[in-house]
């Protein structure tokens, strides 16, 4: 496995894992507020779209090369896993939201992976 597939798959490890937190703490908002259905799939798209963001980012920390290319990708990996995962709990349906979806991963995981490269590397 090549040095670039490496990095876009800790990437993608780190989005997802941050996506579950960020999709606990709704979950957890929602016990408490009764947030209406339209407001829900809105944030699942940007829950989405900052799990684009933040693979590519961390996968152009670690690799440190081709920037907008991997971020393309780390957003089109984002998109697919999640929809993969519908498709396995049968809650999958093509419409409007998932090409919106699909549109905010690739946009935001290529603004992750520009400003990913134009950053100082981190620790984490």
């Amino acid at each position: 496995m090549s040095e670039m597939a490496k990095s876009i798959l800790r990437g993608l490890m780190f989005s997802l894992a941050a996506a579950l937190l960020i999709c606990a703490a709704e979950a957890l908002i929602s016990l408490f507020l009764d947030i209406p259905e339209k407001y829900i799939l809105i944030l699942s798209a940007l829950i989405l779209a900052a799990a684009a963001y933040i693979s590519a980012y961390r996968s152009t920390q670690l690799y440190r090369s081709k920037g907008l290319i991997q971020g393309l990708l780390c957003g089109a990996a984002v998109f697919l896993t999640a929809l993969f995962l519908s498709v396995l709990s049968g809650s999958f349906g093509f419409g409007e939201l998932t090409a919106i979806k699909a549109v905010l991963c690739i946009i935001f995981g290529a603004v992750g992976g520009v400003k990913g490269i134009n950053t100082k590397k981190t620790k984490l």
